[in-house]
């Protein structure tokens, strides 16, 4: 059974109640199988794309997280530090992560 056809079945279903004509009990199990069987594809490609979104955020937080060290390894986060005014150190990596969110965010 195609998907449209299980999908209009449950519909007439839930319409028309049992008493609908073309609803014998095999068919109705075919027409549920169907649609979970469908749900477990979506379900399946949902995750492997949430994976997949996952690990670009994991490697862009690192490649942050190496950007502020490398600007505070060169001394160029006193500025930043400051501008921020969250904090009254001069190397400070929460600082610089934050300074680039609010500019990204821009």
């Amino acid at each position: 059974m195609e998907l449209e056809e299980a999908i209009q079945t449950l519909k007439d279903f839930a319409k028309y109640g049992r008493y609908y004509s073309n609803n014998t009990e095999h068919h109705m199990k075919t027409a549920i199988n169907t649609v979970l069987n469908e749900l477990d594809v979506l379900k399946f490609k949902y995750q492997a794309r949430k994976d997949r979104t996952d690990t670009i955020i994991k490697k862009q937080e690192k490649m942050i997280e190496l950007m502020s060290k490398h600007i505070r390894a060169d001394d160029i986060d006193e500025d930043i530090c400051q501008y921020q005014g969250i904090c009254n150190e001069y190397e400070c990596e929460e600082c610089i992560k934050q300074y680039f969110e609010k500019k990204e965010g821009k």
